[in-house]
């Protein structure tokens, strides 16, 4: 029974592994996002997600989740703020370029999206 268990903790750890491997595709990334009136940071660090737009509004940094298939990355992530506010992310990754779109959700459950694009910034 303990050879069972031990084989079973080797299987879990080993997808722990591939989920980390898989996030570590955008970590330590960062990206400037634009869409129809702003710009965005959205920096990657250690399976956490920032924009630095969101910020002011109590939108602190939070996890992502990251899939790949071939050579594109997916990825999503939820943030809520102190007001009750969400945003939800989700993005696709391939090479130097991302779009994606985010939900604002205000505490009456009034959701908008809007979509975006962005670049990979170049490390100097």
């Amino acid at each position: 029974m303990n050879m069972l268990r031990f084989f079973a903790t080797m299987v879990f750890a080993m997808g722990m592994g591939v989920a980390t491997a898989l996030a570590a595709g955008l970590d330590n990334s960062a990206w400037h996002m634009k869409e129809k009136t702003k710009t965005d940071s959205l920096v990657f660090v250690n399976g956490q997600l920032t924009s630095a737009e969101c910020i002011p509004y109590g939108f602190v940094t939070g996890p992502y989740s990251a899939t790949t298939e071939g050579n594109t990355i997916r990825w999503t992530a939820v943030q809520t703020n102190a007001d009750g506010e969400k945003m939800t992310w989700k993005g696709e990754a391939t090479g130097k370029t991302m779009k994606g779109s985010y939900t604002y959700t205000d505490k009456a459950g009034k959701a908008s999206t809007t979509e975006w694009t962005a670049e990979k910034a170049e490390r100097k």
